[in-house]
Order: C-alpha cells, then structure tokens, then sequence
C-alpha cells in the first residue's frame, strides 16, 4: 500500500502521551490510503493490553494479543483494541457493505463489555 511508498510521509498524530486513557478503541480500513496504523499506536499513551483483530467479510480472520508487564508485577487494566477491516477505507466504515458486522457490532461490545447491572 501506500506505506511502500518513498514520496509518503506518515502523519504525526496529535496526541498527547500524557493522558490517562483506561480503554480505546480503533476501527480503521486496512485499505485507507490514509491510515499508518503502526505510527498512530506508537504515538498514543502506553496500553498494557493491546489486542489486534483482522475482519474480512463480517468474520475475523486474524487476531494478536500483546500484554506488557510493567517491572515482572501484576498487569495494568490500560486496553487497546484495533480493528483492521479488510478491503475498506475510512468512508467503508460510514457507508460500506457488512457495516453491523464490522463496526456496528464492535462498537457496541466495546462499550457493553465491562458494564454490569
């Protein structure tokens, strides 16, 4: 993609390191001409959890789990979760085929799973 092109410069995402973010949540087309995935992680605080799925047609194909452990001791609840959905870019995510299954339905198990009641 676009990533093997020299005339490309990756974006600098304007976070800041410092905020205290306990859960987030990406969803990004894996086609987005747009989107360096791996530059905007690498600019966001630090997550001790950082899970990586792959979606194709409604149905996760690839996933990675990464768990940091900060000095051997217990770990951090600071979770990352990105979606890659193949073949999309970002408007794919708004107005594509498949959107329940890829976004719709990640948003809200994002948000509905640590809620109690």
């Amino acid at each position: 993609m676009y990533q093997e092109k020299d005339y490309f410069e990756p974006f600098e995402y304007p976070t800041d390191t410092r905020i205290d973010i306990s859960k987030l949540l990406i969803i990004y087309g894996m086609n987005d001409s747009l989107v360096d995935i791996d530059t905007l992680v690498s600019q966001l605080p630090a997550f001790n959890k950082q899970h990586f799925t792959q979606i194709k047609d409604g149905k996760v194909v690839g996933r990675r789990e990464v768990v940091i452990k900060e000095n051997g001791e217990g770990v951090d609840d600071k979770e990352l979760n990105v979606f890659g959905i193949y073949g999309h870019e970002h408007l794919d995510l708004l107005w594509g085929r498949r959107q329940q299954e890829n976004v719709i339905n990640n948003v809200l198990d994002f948000i509905w799973k640590d809620c109690t009641f």
